[in-house]
């Protein structure tokens, strides 16, 4: 071969990457997904009781805004858009104490106003800078009571949609509902499957009760799922709701197939050191971070093959681009989940001294795509673990840190351009 005809394949081949690359990047939202809307400014002012915000955009859009208590919120959703701002806010101050911004969904982009004190809006007008090129979405916010705005915030959670072309007072009617009644635009629900380890012939850990880690793990997420529907922001899938076996793989496509923003796994080990309790969470590694998390691995993973893309008919150069850009961004996330649930279990019940958040190369964590964590809840093999396990009352209790962690854990994604 020559070296013209060589370095012609060569070039051939690495514009194939490239171009797979943005394929991939933008599957998990990243720069290729960029839109045609920027974001380049948000600027907040106070003049006596009157809070502006300014919004600068590349162009008028339509946009929804509602307001949320407990804590006080304002939220305007816009169409998908590029964001352009930094990427940490300094507190404003005033009425509106800062904001957050992110991506909310595949369609929307979300600025959200942490309020100090209970508003409602006043003014809303867009305004043209033909010099600078950009579009001022101006918010006018003016106080009122709290019995008001708990009002506001429970009639107006989705609120109308505001045309580009509107007068200042048509949007104001539109959505002070002057004019008309809000017309309701609820939140897009996030998708949790929850897996309870084990089942069917595969009891898991055995206590020296003879409780069994597949009614405990079972037990758990039914109260979990639960608790996620009852708050309305979560639509659950399980990986199974009886005592039946399921292999490891159908477990991670299941979380797949249903398009999951989260994959969280409930288990409940046991160790021959019976004095060992507290709970920890593990997120993928293909080298585990110590000899007890990989042998907990190595024993959860037994039955069943590994899972993942089936990258086996791909160049091995193309295989190894696809798997690193799809898993780096989902590995983040799920360290994410991680802290969020240290955070909020540790405040509930006792968890390992060290390193809590460990990590190891369970099978069902193996989805590129989707960010997993697995749970240890304690050990079975411990009498006070085992007993605190099988209490409904703990399991509430465990529910509903869980539960908090994931809407920490949400809120914290909103904030991530």
């Amino acid at each position: 071969m020559t070296r013209k005809k060589s370095r012609k394949m060569w070039h051939c081949r690495a514009w194939t990457l490239v171009l797979l690359a943005g394929v991939v990047t933008a599957f998990i939202g990243g720069p290729a997904a960029a839109v045609e809307t920027q974001i380049t400014g948000v600027v907040v002012s106070q003049d006596t009781a009157i809070a502006r915000v300014a919004v600068e955009l590349t162009r008028q859009v339509d946009y929804h805004l509602f307001f949320l208590d407990e804590p006080k919120r304002a939220v305007i959703d816009l169409p998908l858009a590029t964001w352009r701002l930094p990427k940490s806010v300094v507190p404003t101050g005033g009425t509106v104490a800062g904001y957050r911004f992110g991506q909310f969904d595949l369609k929307t982009s979300r600025l959200v106003l942490d309020l100090a004190r209970p508003v409602r809006l006043r003014d809303a007008r867009f305004a043209s800078d033909p010099q600078q090129r950009i579009q001022r979405l101006i918010l006018e916010l003016e106080p009122i009571s709290e019995e008001a705005f708990a009002t506001l915030a429970q009639a107006g959670r989705g609120s109308t949609a505001v045309p580009p072309t509107g007068s200042a007072s048509g949007a104001q009617a539109a959505i002070g509902g002057a004019a008309r009644a809000p017309s309701r635009r609820p939140e897009p629900k996030r998708v949790v499957v929850l897996d309870p380890g084990h089942g069917g012939n595969d009891p898991g850990a055995i206590g020296p009760n003879g409780v069994l880690e597949k009614d405990v793990t079972l037990g758990i997420v039914r109260e979990l799922k639960r608790q996620l529907e009852a708050s309305g922001r979560y639509r659950v899938t399980l990986t199974r709701d009886d005592d039946s076996a399921m292999r490891l793989r159908d477990r991670v496509a299941k979380a797949r197939a249903v398009g999951a923003d989260l994959f969280v796994s409930i288990h409940a080990d046991s160790m021959a050191n019976t004095q060992m309790r507290g709970a920890s969470i593990y997120t993928l590694s293909e080298t585990a971070s110590d000899a007890e998390a990989a042998a907990l691995a190595a024993r959860e993973n037994r039955a069943d093959l590994l899972t993942g893309i089936d990258l086996s008919q791909e160049n091995k150069e193309v295989a190894s681009i696809l798997l690193d850009l799809a898993q780096r961004e989902t590995l983040n996330l799920s360290a994410m989940l991680a802290g969020a649930l240290v955070g909020e279990l540790s405040n509930e019940i006792s968890l390992l001294p060290t390193n809590p958040h460990r990590f190891a190369g369970f099978a069902v964590l193996k989805a590129p795509d989707v960010p997993s964590v697995l749970i240890e809840l304690g050990y079975l093999s411990n009498q006070k673990d085992a007993m605190l396990l099988t209490r409904p009352h703990h399991r509430s209790k465990v529910a509903a840190a869980i539960v908090r962690a994931m809407d920490h854990y949400f809120a914290r994604r909103l904030t991530r351009s």
